[in-house]
């Protein structure tokens, strides 16, 4: 997710001079202000994941949505994607 100050600027604007907001957020969607100023944003997980060393095919019970609170004291975390997802349900033996 990229901030960008439209403020006196000419369009379109080059994205790469947005600042970094948050960074690891698959397809963040659904993005809203809460009466805080707080961002508040939802991810989509990753599709068709195939993971042998989970056991195969995981997409249909992992299907990863997630509701991100993005707050101003963590502008420019990293939060994980495509490093690490959210799992729900994976069969033993590779369940948490």
């Amino acid at each position: 997710i990229r901030r960008f100050d439209i403020a006196n600027r000419t369009f379109p604007i080059d994205f790469q001079t947005g600042e970094v907001f948050a960074d690891g957020i698959r397809n963040g969607v659904a993005m809203a202000h809460d009466k805080h100023g707080v961002l508040w944003a939802a991810d989509t997980g990753a599709d068709n994941l195939q993971r042998q060393d989970l056991g195969g095919d995981i997409t249909n019970d992992n299907p990863a949505e997630e509701l991100l609170k993005l707050p101003q004291d963590l502008m420019g975390t990293h939060f994980g994607y495509p490093y690490c997802w959210t799992e729900y349900l994976l069969d033993e033996p590779y369940a948490l």
